[in-house]
């Protein structure tokens, strides 16, 4: 062959040589290539399945990670979260409502007519509470008085304490009931004297069974009762409600050791474990709170009972579960008293009947204190009296029918009238609350000739009437800063913690998509290189 024959043959080769080694090299680097890429989808593939685990994991163990964390800071003692606000809660709107009930026609029933009555309010007072004496005992529970005071509010209020209404005159009608024998005989011919009086109208309204009467003097004996003044009584102020004054001594558990399981129940009150106003133990029992703070993390299981203690009624009530309710973006729950806590045919309400009797109750609805309220008055006054008092709900809401009907002008109303409570579950603390109650006294004429006020002639002797005086709302209304703390303690952890695992997760699914996405594309080109021939 000639000369440019071989380098014609020798040129192809090596050309052909050269496409093989570069088509050799681009595979050998797609290989390299592959491997990188099985090593990068792995890396998305561990790291996406971490994140998802990790994310789902700290959304679980939050819950009660936080609620071991709260309950190591929220016992009843000194530099826990909840204690200054226990101790001395003026920086929440608690505040006390009392709406009166006017006797539009007090004539007409000391003749035999059906009471007609005018409610008028409120008239409101700021409520302010500090816990004083306090101190601890080895068996975590704390010792305390409760000092409640009221602070009248103008606004807010509908009228002022200086607005008369005609009422039940309470401080005749106990000493006359009180009074017997020849004590009974020389009273009444004293207040029939004193009621005949034209020059002295003052006294003249003292000694009638209704008289007139400032409202802020009816709460709280602002000034000397002008009858017992004149019957030379003591003491000579008569007063429904006190102020300045604490409602007896408490021991309560602090919920150390406990893991706040029983925080804030009361252990005793007025040092006993149990009252002596009712007649059975259970009737008795001091169970629940004073119902400023509850366990945390309660239970709100449909039916479970939360216990309050109220020193006003000398006995514990209790209200159940209602419905889920958001106020300013926290998360609480309703409870509600329910007809079943004042019927008498609940077992459990059998004791407070006098003698364990169902016969001697006086119906739904109604509870008599007087055994309670001789105590009170001993203590406010320092004389024994029977005071005759019987509370209802307002209104005589879930009272009977036939004692709703009684009056002219009531309307009793569930929203209006009803005892609510709306709590914080993981915290225990009380968000808004409405504690509803009525005062109302039995009025009665004696039997006998002897002891008669001139004013009941027109009453048949052992006339009993049941007169409602006026019903109270103690309430707290949510503010800024109730409101901001549920937010830092409950609404802002979770929310924080909560983000942050659903960025995990959402990165954690993206990683994953991308692997997905890049093992598809690869998985295309292999197959794309796989088909092409390795020359043309």
């Amino acid at each position: 062959q000639s000369t440019w024959g071989r380098l014609s043959v020798y040129i192809c080769l090596s050309v052909t040589n050269f496409i093989y080694i570069q088509r050799n090299f681009s595979y050998t680097r797609q290989i390299y290539s592959a491997n990188m890429g099985k090593r990068l989808n792995i890396s998305l593939i561990i790291s996406g399945l971490v994140l998802i685990v990790l994310g789902i994991t700290v959304f679980l163990a939050f819950d009660p990670i936080y609620k071991k964390i709260l309950n190591s800071k929220s016992y009843l003692e000194p530099g826990s979260s909840v204690w200054d606000d226990w101790v001395k809660p003026d920086k929440v709107d608690g505040y006390m409502e009392y709406y009166f009930f006017n006797v539009e026609n007090p004539k007409d029933i000391l003749k035999g007519a059906k009471p007609n009555l005018t409610q008028v309010g409120p008239l409101k007072y700021k409520l302010v509470q500090e816990k004083f004496d306090i101190s601890f005992t080895s068996n975590d529970t704390v010792y305390y008085y409760n000092n409640q005071s009221y602070v009248f509010m103008k606004e807010g209020s509908a009228i002022s304490e200086s607005y008369k209404i005609t009422t039940v005159n309470l401080p005749l009608w106990t000493a006359y009931n009180n009074a017997s024998g020849f004590a009974g005989i020389m009273l009444a011919g004293v207040v029939n004297s004193f009621a005949s009086q034209t020059k002295n109208m003052t006294l003249n309204n003292a000694a009638q069974p209704f008289y007139e009467i400032e409202v802020g003097n009816m709460l709280w004996g602002y000034k000397d009762d002008p009858l017992l003044v004149a019957l030379q009584q003591k003491p000579t102020k008569f007063a429904l409600q006190y102020n300045l004054t604490n409602d007896g001594y408490y021991e309560v558990y602090t919920g150390k050791n406990n893991d706040n399981k029983n925080r804030g129940q009361l252990k005793t009150w007025n040092n006993e474990s149990l009252l002596t106003y009712w007649s059975d133990d259970n009737s008795n029992m001091i169970n629940g709170t004073d119902g400023t703070i509850y366990r945390t993390y309660l239970d709100d299981t449909s039916g479970d009972k939360v216990y309050i203690f109220m020193t006003e009624l000398c006995r514990s009530m209790w209200v159940t579960s209602d419905k889920k309710e958001t106020i300013q973006d926290i998360d609480t729950t309703r409870f509600h008293s329910i007809p079943k806590l004042f019927d008498i045919k609940y077992q459990d309400n059998v004791g407070f009947c006098t003698d364990h009797d169902i016969k001697q109750c006086l119906g739904n609805g109604l509870v008599q204190e007087n055994k309670c309220y001789k105590d009170v008055a001993n203590v406010q006054t320092g004389a024994y009296v029977n005071i005759s008092i019987t509370m209802s709900a307002p209104h005589f809401l879930f009272a009977d029918k036939s004692t709703q009907d009684n009056y002219i002008g009531l309307d009793p109303t569930v929203e209006k009238h009803n005892t609510f409570l709306n709590i914080e579950l993981k915290t225990g603390i009380i968000v808004s609350a409405q504690k509803r109650i009525q005062v109302n006294t039995f009025l009665y004429k004696k039997r006998g000739s002897t002891g008669t006020l001139d004013s009941l002639a027109n009453l048949p002797e052992g006339w009993t009437y049941l007169m409602p005086m006026f019903w109270a709302e103690e309430g707290l209304k949510p503010n800024d800063y109730l409101i901001g703390i549920l937010k830092d303690s409950t609404v802002t952890p979770f929310l924080v913690v909560h983000i942050i695992c659903y960025i995990m997760i959402a990165l954690g699914c993206i990683l994953l998509v991308v692997a997905a996405g890049l093992l598809i594309f690869r998985s295309k080109k292999v197959n794309t290189r796989e088909s092409k021939p390795l020359l043309k």
